[in-house]
């Protein structure tokens, strides 16, 4: 039997929305267009439906129904409904931008367990830990940005970092849009597992995409959305492979 992508526990598991069912309530029943694609970015597969109701069947009935529940309903819903609706500027408290954060890690890690590799990017004491505490990793970075028409994606993005001094590393990246909100988050680790110990990176973007995306995690005092910069679809394909130009250091 399959096993909980966070709790770890075997059993029949459950659909978890990969656009939230309460976000998708926002655009009401349309019609949807839906492409997937694969790592090469080929077209493998075209739908459409009158409800972008995605669902990544890796999580328990436990978890889905009970702490998941609570974190989209009492955290992610109250500050991010607004945000996929409309790009309306808003003060972001350092508790709203929190809820933003959990939800992407959240996402992060069910969009992991959907690639069904033979080991999760994520350890499995991190995911156990998020389910209980909702603290997000050291080594997880995040911003926000926006789109300028509605729209929705979810992308995800491997690989190591091979000619720098942080060779050994390798980062996972999730891209997500949903109406104008845009999500980024950047994931870290070692691959040997020998060199642990060792502090994670510290990344910042570049210069380029300060009008563009906001930084929200590690946490930030305020953050004001929207951002100066709106992206359209080509400007989502670019953010998607900016990791490769971030600018890293290692912590003292």
């Amino acid at each position: 039997m399959k096993a909980c992508a966070f709790c770890s526990k075997p059993g029949k598991l459950t659909g978890e929305h990969l656009w939230s069912d309460w976000a998708t309530k926002i655009f009401g029943h349309r019609r949807y267009f839906f492409r997937q694609k694969d790592a090469k970015g080929s077209v493998v597969r075209r739908w459409q439906s009158d409800s972008p109701n995605m669902k990544a069947r890796v999580v328990c009935h436990t978890c889905n129904s009970g702490w998941m529940g609570d974190l989209e309903n009492q955290h992610a819903k109250p500050v991010m409904a607004g945000m996929i609706r409309n790009p309306t500027p808003i003060s972001l408290q350092p508790k709203e931008t929190a809820a933003i954060a959990a939800f992407a890690f959240k996402t992060a890690v069910i969009t992991d367990a959907m690639h069904q590799r033979p080991i999760s990017f994520f350890d499995p004491f991190v995911r156990y830990d998020f389910a209980a505490t909702l603290q997000i990793p050291v080594g997880v970075h995040i911003w926000i940005g926006a789109h300028e028409s509605l729209g929705g994606s979810v992308r995800t993005d491997y690989f190591p970092v091979k000619d720098s001094a942080l060779k050994g590393f390798e980062f996972y990246c999730l891209t997500y849009v949903f109406g104008h909100l845009i999500i980024q988050l950047e994931a870290c680790r070692w691959a040997d597992a020998g060199n642990a110990p060792f502090p994670p990176p510290l990344v910042r973007q570049d210069d380029i995409w300060n009008d563009a995306m906001l930084p929200i995690w590690p946490p930030h005092n305020l953050v004001t959305w929207p951002p100066k910069q709106h992206l359209n679809h080509k400007g989502i394909e670019t953010l998607r492979y900016r990791l490769r130009t971030l600018e890293f250091g290692i912590p003292l």
